[in-house]
């Protein structure tokens, strides 16, 4: 996850760029779980240990195809955009952020 002020800085830098270039505005430094993420907002919620897990035929129910998407590990890279741009957004805790946010 990336602040959107980091990712405007990528899309200046990619406006520069020759065209046909293809970046990913990620943080691929640190990569939360579904679980994670809900954990950390049950808390910011203040109802902290409620996060819970579910069956993938019961996310199927609950959410339709959009399940499938939050099963599957997508792992993407920002190492052209680091490369080809020099773009390097600040690190962030994330869950921490999350866990705050109220």
């Amino acid at each position: 996850m990336v602040h959107v002020e980091h990712i405007a800085e990528l899309y200046v830098a990619a406006l520069g760029a020759p065209a046909g270039g293809v970046y990913a505005g990620v943080d691929d430094t640190q990569a939360p779980t579904m679980r994670q993420i809900a954990e950390a907002v049950s808390v910011a919620e203040g109802q902290p240990d409620t996060a819970s897990s579910i069956t993938m035929e019961q996310a199927g129910n609950e959410f339709g195809p959009l399940a499938d998407a939050f099963a599957l590990d997508q792992p993407i890279a920002a190492a052209g955009a680091r490369r080809d741009l020099g773009w390097a957004p600040a690190s962030r805790n994330v869950l921490a952020e999350l866990a705050t946010e109220g």
